[in-house]
């Protein structure tokens, strides 16, 4: 009995005063000012902003699309889809955003290991969205990886070498729409690949065939107050 009593009255210390004294008021601007606010900042660490969205209904059949739309993959047989007139062939795809003007750019993941089958390839880049039977054009890069070379896709050449010693798995595609120039750089090396410069005269729309990855972009918030 003389060791439980010693041992509780070793274990017993003193509780501080609280720092709030009893009867005082919870401080509401402090955990509820700008509730909508501070609870945002704290979410958008968590959440993914996607410059850009692929539009299931461009896809072709033999083509599956992620849920959240950020991502194509091939598909061993095709699936039933209503043939809506926007729908692609060749395993294409458009991304659901329209630009006609300004600056945009996204990035893409188009991984060697999706291609690397014979006669696997991929596509990026921006088209004109198919009018009736007319088939879109199309302004971008390609790699055949049975050839491991690099090319340029125009309307007017899809034959011309880029290069045949890099190849990016990651590529920012940068458009400025204004003053008509497509650009590709690599991710990874920090590099530019391709520069294509042509007039658009009607609205493009992001552009890829096969297996493609967009990925998800930086963001950031500034609060400025007016006067």
């Amino acid at each position: 009995m003389l060791n439980v009593k010693s041992s509780m009255e070793r274990s017993q210390c003193n509780l501080p005063e609280p720092e709030t004294p009893s009867g005082a008021l919870i401080d509401e601007a402090k955990h509820l000012g700008n509730l909508l606010f501070t609870v945002w900042r704290k979410m958008k660490n968590i959440i993914q902003y996607t410059p850009v969205t692929l539009d299931p209904n461009t896809g072709n059949s033999l083509l599956t699309v992620s849920e959240n739309m950020t991502r194509s993959t091939v598909r061993d047989q095709s699936q039933l889809l209503p043939h809506n007139p926007e729908r692609l062939g060749n395993w294409d795809i458009l991304g659901s955003e329209c630009f006609s003007s300004g600056k945009h750019s996204w990035d893409v993941k188009v991984e060697h290991s999706w291609v690397e089958e014979v006669g696997g390839y991929w596509y990026i880049g921006v088209a004109t969205r198919r009018k009736h039977e007319t088939s879109e054009k199309i302004w971008g890069i390609y790699m055949c990886m049975c050839h491991r070379v690099l090319h340029e896709l125009t309307p007017e050449d899809d034959t011309k070498t880029v290069c045949n010693d890099l190849f990016p798995e990651k590529v920012r595609v940068q458009l400025d729409y204004d003053q008509g120039i497509l650009s590709f750089f690599d991710l990874y090396r920090k590099t530019p690949v391709h520069t294509i410069k042509h007039t658009f005269t009607e609205p493009v729309f992001p552009y890829f065939r096969k297996n493609a990855k967009v990925l998800p972009a930086d963001f950031s918030v500034t609060v400025s107050l007016t006067r």
